[in-house]
């Protein structure tokens, strides 16, 4: 009904936008726009034209929209029919048309979405002007007639502009719940040809149809094949010529192998022998360039000769295509086991083990590409030129045996690398460099997850299910070598990058320490659906996820996107650099010629941080476009949350903005709170930092600082007082002893005269005459030293002048029982 609507009300308004003629030409006089009132003469006509320019955007967006509903009405309606119609087993050309009809219903899915979002131009304006009017009156308040005739019209235009928009989210809701059926039917239809099962290649039956496929003249081809049954100018073509195609390009191949081989062991004695870092990472990409683009320069020469004999020469098409598909696989897996192991260059390897093991590991994964190329010729030939349905499973269970043998003995190989450890120290010492405590050993699990496929896939694949045995084995195989590429692509990286940019690096400490998590990101980034499509997530999925990340999530009223976050981000991230700059401008050019003490110049530098961060957290959101007035509800929760369960944290974040204020501590204080004290390091928002005398940073929450009592000996000023205590005999000179006391305390140069020192006889001891000296001191921080140097001031004195300084006496008496 909403459509119907949007649809009358557009042919309306085109209707209405050309005024219509009465028999004598002229316009008719009661044609007048809908949904605007009668104006009055005295409107000028500037306003007209503007409702006028109004009209005509809105009867051009509805047309617009009638256009785009009825292509997603066409697809919808397609995509019903097929659905009403059910779908099982499906082929693989089905599969295309399904995959093919979900693309399109995705892309108008994002399509209607973006224009509800986005909205159309009269709406905009509605909204704008009705904005404009101010909030409605409350239920027991009213407004004056013109404004509220004005509310009246501004709302029913609203209401009508919104047609697109409604229109869209319908759209929008029926794709999504078309694409789920879709997909369900898909994801059926895949499991079906998956859990397939064919007869056991166990069976002897089996071989023998397997046999009497191979001996007939000519093999049939498939139902639906592209490659016809009638062979054209090439006649009759059996098997046999089939595997002499292939036989003759892999020979070629493994000619040219032969012949890199030599310039490789080359260039890895170059490489041993450099000592630059430079030239060594040069000649390995050189290495790598030989390794891998020269056969893959003449396996694509391949691949575009017999592209070019699809049409003259069919079946020779298809040798060159698959033998040169299969001959990517092999070269690929040859220059990933070389790059990784490096059996020539140990100190490449990423697996460090023994020279010995290395090689046979290398060898390995040779023999494993090797075996996965004669699977993908196996595979290019099957959808063409099927085995009956007795010996289907009988290659695939051959592959898969030898596939899974040498993944075994891989997996066996990497794992006796501890073995290495012990036989050989030095491969010890470099698998245990740089770790310490306990760690995860993914080599080790990796390795035992290979076993139990190579075992399982066997089993299945003996029992008939050849493809889920195949789906497994390959998915092992993909994931290991997107893991492979993306190590090595990290590590390839690093290094160039530790060439080319030593400099940038050793003065830019933190933004190198941040170089390599940035790529480690990104590379997992694009692994993780590499990794998804080898186990079978369809390309379609990840698009939606996709998809999900470019329109974003709704929270409420709010829509955050991935493209969101990345602006909030980099416009952060480049506020919070600039907060940095300018602290560090204003402490070298701007501080040093203004008088202020220390502890000032770092609650300035602290408050500019504060306020950078918080204007760049601002500005952030604005440039990303969120609205958290919508959150209002959200916040006010979080405020009864905050009352309660962070009021400790609150209450430390208040006191943070006083002291830095009010400055009662600053930086460079020496104070005493509870049982610490020590010099303040830094006074932050939540804590204040204390280095101890003992050289342990103390950690103070500021609501101690506030509420508690605090001793701070440099406030005001440095000045602090000293106090020793001695004791003299009471056989001596009482008035000599405090004569020396005080030329003792005068005579030092940190003792201030005013305040003036002072000694004083304070208590008769049991053993001495006690004496109290007082003492001013320049600088408090020098205290601990004056006290001692005044100790060793006044015993001298008192040696000199013959004043005995006591021991304390006790009188033990024995008496006999």
């Amino acid at each position: 009904m909403k459509l119907l609507g949007a649809v009358v009300f557009a042919v309306t308004l085109t209707a209405q936008s050309a005024p219509q003629a009465d028999a004598s030409g002229e316009p008719a006089p009661s044609q007048v726009e809908p949904d605007i009132a009668p104006m009055p003469t005295a409107m000028p006509s500037a306003s007209v034209e503007v409702r006028q320019g109004e009209v005509r955007a809105a009867a051009i967006a509805l047309t617009d929209a009638q256009r785009r509903q009825e292509r997603w009405d066409k697809t919808a309606a397609e995509a019903i029919k097929l659905l009403e119609k059910g779908a099982r087993d499906l082929s693989p050309s089905d599969l295309a048309k399904w995959e093919e009809l979900r693309a399109k219903l995705a892309e108008q899915r994002d399509e209607a979405l973006a224009v509800s979002l986005q909205g159309t131009l009269p709406e905009k304006i509605a909204r704008a002007q009705l904005e404009a009017l101010g909030p409605p009156p409350e239920a027991d308040a009213t407004e004056d007639a013109q404004t509220a005739s004005r509310r009246e019209e501004l709302e029913e235009r609203l209401t009508l502009a919104r047609g697109p928009s409604m229109a869209a989210d319908d759209a929008h809701a029926r794709a999504i719940v078309l694409i789920k059926e879709i997909d369900r039917v898909i994801n059926s239809s895949q499991r079906g040809l998956v859990f397939k099962q064919v007869p056991s290649p166990l069976l002897p039956s089996s071989w023998a149809a397997l046999f009497r496929d191979l001996g007939t003249k000519k093999i049939q081809a498939s139902e639906g094949a592209t490659v016809p049954s009638n062979l054209g100018d090439l006649g009759e073509i059996t098997s046999g010529t089939v595997m002499i195609f292939g036989a003759v390009l892999l020979a070629f191949l493994g000619g040219l192998l032969a012949s890199q081989r030599a310039i490789v062991r080359k260039l890895d004695r170059r490489v041993l022998q450099q000592s630059n870092a430079a030239a060594a990472i040069i000649l390995t990409i050189l290495r790598d360039l030989v390794v891998l683009l020269l056969p893959i320069g003449l396996l694509i020469v391949i691949l575009v000769f017999g592209t070019l004999l699809d049409a003259s020469a069919p079946v020779l098409s298809l040798v060159f295509l698959t033998v040169g598909l299969a001959g990517v696989v092999l070269v690929f897996g040859i220059w990933l086991g070389q790059s990784l192991l490096s059996p020539e260059i140990p100190s490449q390897r990423f697996i460090m083990m023994s020279d010995k093991r290395a090689r046979a590991s290398y060898l390995t994964v040779i023999g494993l590409s090797g075996v996965l190329a004669l699977e993908a010729i196996y595979e290019g030939f099957e959808r063409h030129f099927p085995f009956s349905a007795a010996a289907t499973g009988v290659v695939p269970f051959i592959l898969i045996g030898a596939t899974g043998f040498l993944l075994f003995r891989l997996a066996t190989l990497v794992v006796g690398r501890k073995n290495d450890a012990i036989e050989n120290p030095e491969v010890g010492a470099a698998l245990h460099a740089g770790h310490s405590g306990r760690r995860i050993d993914f080599i080790g699990i990796g390795a035992r997850a290979m076993k139990v496929v190579a075992i399982a896939t066997l089993l299945l694949s003996a029992l008939g299910y050849d493809a889920l045995a195949r789906m497994f084995l390959s998915a092992t195989l993909e994931t290991m070598a997107i893991v492979a590429l993306a190590i090595l692509s990290f590590r390839r990286t690093m290094a160039i990058a530790k060439v080319i940019g030593g400099n940038f690096a050793r003065s830019h400490e933190h933004m190198s320490e941040l170089a390599p998590v940035a790529l480690g990101i990104l590379l997992i980034a694009v692994s993780i659906p590499l990794i998804l499509l080898a186990w079978g997530l369809r390309p379609a999925q990840i698009g939606d996820f996709i998809s999900v990340l470019r329109t974003g999530v709704s929270f409420g009223d709010v829509r955050i996107s991935f493209g969101d976050v990345v602006t909030f981000s980099l416009v952060f991230a480049i506020g919070y650099v600039l907060t940095r700059w300018i602290q560090r401008i204003v402490e070298v050019t701007v501080l040093p010629r203004l008088s202020l003490d220390g502890g000032s110049k770092s609650a300035l530098l602290t408050a500019i941080g504060y306020f950078g961060l918080l204007l760049s957290a601002l500005i952030a959101i604005t440039s990303a476009g969120l609205d958290l007035s919508s959150l209002a509800i959200v916040f006010g929760a979080l405020s009864v949350g905050i009352g309660f369960g962070l009021q400790n944290v609150v209450a430390n974040f208040i006191s943070g903005i006083i002291l830095l204020i009010e400055r009662p501590i600053k930086k460079g204080d020496w104070i005493k709170v509870g049982d610490a004290e020590g010099i303040v390091e830094k006074v932050a928002v939540r804590a204040t930092h204390i280095k101890a005398f003992d050289r342990d940073d103390v950690i103070v929450p500021n609501s101690e600082l506030i509420s508690g009592i605090v001793r701070n000996r440099t406030l005001v000023d440095t000045l602090g007082r000293v106090e020793i205590y001695v004791g003299i005999a009471y056989e001596s000179d009482v008035a000599l002893a405090l004569q020396e006391a005080m030329a003792a305390v005068t005579s030092h140069p940190d003792v201030v005269r005013d305040p003036a020192p002072s000694v004083t006889v304070t208590e008769f001891g049991e053993s001495a005459l006690n004496l109290q000296v007082f003492a001013y001191i320049r600088d408090v921080a020098r205290s601990n030293r004056v006290r001692g140097e005044l100790h060793l001031e006044i015993f001298a004195r008192f040696n000199e002048a013959g004043i005995s300084i006591p021991y304390p006496q006790r009188n033990v008496r024995v008496e006999k029982a």
